[in-house]
C-alpha cells in the first residue's frame, strides 16, 4: 500500500498544486493545502483505510481544496521536517521559460476575475473531469457545472483574445 500511495504521490502532487492554482491560490498556498491533503492520505494508509477511498484524484482534490478554503488562522497540521532525505532540484527553467511565465501569469491572473464556483469548475475540467463528476466532487447540480463551465469559457475567451484593433475612420 505504501507503494502505490507515494506513486500516486508522485503523479499526482504537481497536478493537485495546478488544480489549487486554477481555483485561485498562490503557488505557496497551494503548495501547503496539496501537501495537507496529501498528509491526510498517509494518515488513511497507516490506519488502513486507503484501500477504501474509490475516486483518489477526486478525494484529494476535494480535500485539498476543503484545506485551501480553510480561513486563515485555523490551526493548520505543521509538518514534521525530514532531515537527510535528497529532494531533486526542480529550479532548473526549460525553454522559454520567461516566456511560459508570462503566459501563466496572465492565465492565472484571467482565472482570478472569473467567480470561485467557476474557478474550481474550470480547474476540476483542466484536470481532465467531466462535469458531472465536477458537480458531484462539488456539491453541484450536473446543470449547474455544465453552466459554470461555459460561462468561464465564454469570459476567459473574452478576457484572453487579443484585443481587436478598432476601425478608423477618416
Amino acid at each position: 500500500m505504501r507503494r502505490s500511495f507515494l506513486d500516486f504521490f508522485q503523479l499526482e502532487y504537481h497536478r493537485v498544486v495546478r488544480f489549487l492554482m486554477c481555483c485561485g491560490a498562490d503557488q505557496q498556498t497551494a503548495e501547503d493545502a496539496a501537501q495537507e491533503a496529501f498528509v491526510e492520505g498517509w494518515r488513511m494508509v497507516t490506519a488502513g483505510t486507503w484501500g477504501s477511498v474509490d475516486n483518489r484524484q477526486g478525494w484529494i482534490r476535494r480535500i485539498a481544496l476543503s484545506a485551501y478554503r480553510r480561513p486563515r488562522g485555523q490551526k493548520r497540521c505543521q509538518l514534521p521536517i525530514s532531515h537527510g532525505v535528497d529532494l531533486p532540484d526542480r529550479s532548473e527553467p526549460g525553454p522559454g521559460h520567461e516566456e511560459l511565465t508570462v503566459q501563466a501569469r496572465t492565465v492565472l491572473a484571467a482565472l482570478a476575475q472569473l467567480s470561485d464556483d467557476q474557478r474550481h469548475v474550470m480547474a476540476l475540467h483542466l484536470d481532465g473531469y467531466s462535469s458531472a463528476e465536477s458537480a458531484q466532487l462539488l456539491g453541484l447540480q450536473d446543470q449547474k457545472a455544465r453552466d459554470l463551465l461555459k460561462g468561464a469559457r465564454r469570459k476567459l475567451r473574452r478576457i484572453l483574445s487579443p484585443a481587436e484593433p478598432a476601425e478608423r475612420k477618416d
